[in-house]
């Protein structure tokens, strides 16, 4: 028999509006905590022992994780460890931003948590503390993603930044829109310890009103001009491009996209494919169209040509390969 290994299950805490739980998916995995009310509701030790449970059972049928695309056979580098090295900060759900694949535009369904715009969250401050008083995290070597909602709209977000860089935090991963500048996000770049990724999808005005449905293409380009203005060669900007049919999975939008990351020096791009639906659990299959591969070649020449990183996440990387994405259903 296979021995099973899944690193989220092992590194990550994610922060829902309306649960903690191991994953970075509302699929699977263990939920540590449902309805928080605030820090008083969690019994830290809760988070080792359903992180043990839910280990001991990755050989199981009945394992939670078992569909899975994180799960893998187990090698001689993964390690299981009581700390955790990720967290996933995604407990608000208020946005200054409309986007058509947004997780509040998704229909009701049995596998999908829908949150409305001005959801009530909980404060996270308090409980990132009591992980830290109670040992839970690898303080040498955290990576601490900010997700949402849009950080320009959370209260917390300065205070919770500030607390994860007085205790040492390695790395910060903050997604955003980018429609309003955050000087601490500079500050943070110039320390050397920050990313910023940030969903452009297009290279016209026209078609980011589409996609976002706001008119605040200026806004965005213009706050990536100031981070590279302010932060030099520190910015370390990753603008993505999801590619969405109908919207602009062509070849016109994508190389107006290019020639503006070109001309703003944007040091890192990356390529996605609107899963909407299929990232949420539903039933689904769905066979990758043929031109969004040549739409992915032009970002591998536009890299190699111009020594750009094109960065693309495993999973995509892996469903682009296999030509199809498949969750529970037969084709």
């Amino acid at each position: 028999m296979k021995n099973m290994f899944c690193s989220q299950l092992n590194n990550v805490i994610s922060f829902f509006p309306e649960r903690i739980m191991s994953c970075c998916t509302s699929i699977v995995g263990p939920v540590y905590f449902e309805n928080i009310e605030s820090n008083k509701d969690i019994d830290y030790k809760i988070f080792k022992e359903l992180k043990k449970v839910a280990f001991n059972q990755l050989n199981s049928s009945d394992s939670l994780c078992k569909n899975c695309f994180f799960l893998k056979e187990k090698t001689e580098n993964d390690v299981y460890t009581d700390l955790y090295n990720e967290l996933n900060i995604s407990h608000w759900m208020h946005c200054n931003c409309n986007c058509i694949y947004c997780l509040r535009e998704r229909k009701k369904a049995d596998n999908v948590r829908f949150f409305k715009k001005n959801s009530r969250h909980y404060n996270l401050l308090p409980i990132i503390k009591g992980l830290y008083d109670n040992n839970l995290l690898d303080v040498d070597n955290l990576l601490v993603r900010f997700q949402g909602g849009d950080i320009s709209v959370l209260k917390e977000f300065e205070p919770l930044v500030r607390e994860f860089d007085k205790r040492g935090v390695s790395e910060f991963i903050f997604l955003s829109n980018n429609i309003i500048y955050q000087p601490i996000i500079s500050e943070m770049f110039k320390k050397r310890k920050s990313l910023l990724l940030t969903s452009l999808d297009c290279g016209s005005r026209e078609t980011y009103k589409k996609i976002k449905r706001v008119d605040k293409f200026e806004n965005m380009i213009n706050n990536l001009k100031r981070y590279k203005k302010e932060c030099g060669d520190k910015a370390r900007l990753n603008v993505k491009y999801i590619v969405i049919p109908e919207y602009n999975d062509n070849e016109k939008e994508v190389k107006l996209f290019l020639q503006l990351m070109n001309k703003l020096e944007i040091p890192i791009i990356n390529f996605e494919i609107d899963y909407r639906y299929i990232n949420s659990g539903l039933t689904h299959y769905y066979k990758i169209p043929k031109h969004f591969y040549d739409l992915f070649d032009l970002f591998q020449d536009y890299s190699t040509k111009n020594n750009v990183e094109l960065d693309i996440c495993e999973y995509t990387r892996n469903i682009l390969k296999k030509g199809y994405y498949e969750f529970n259903c037969s084709k």
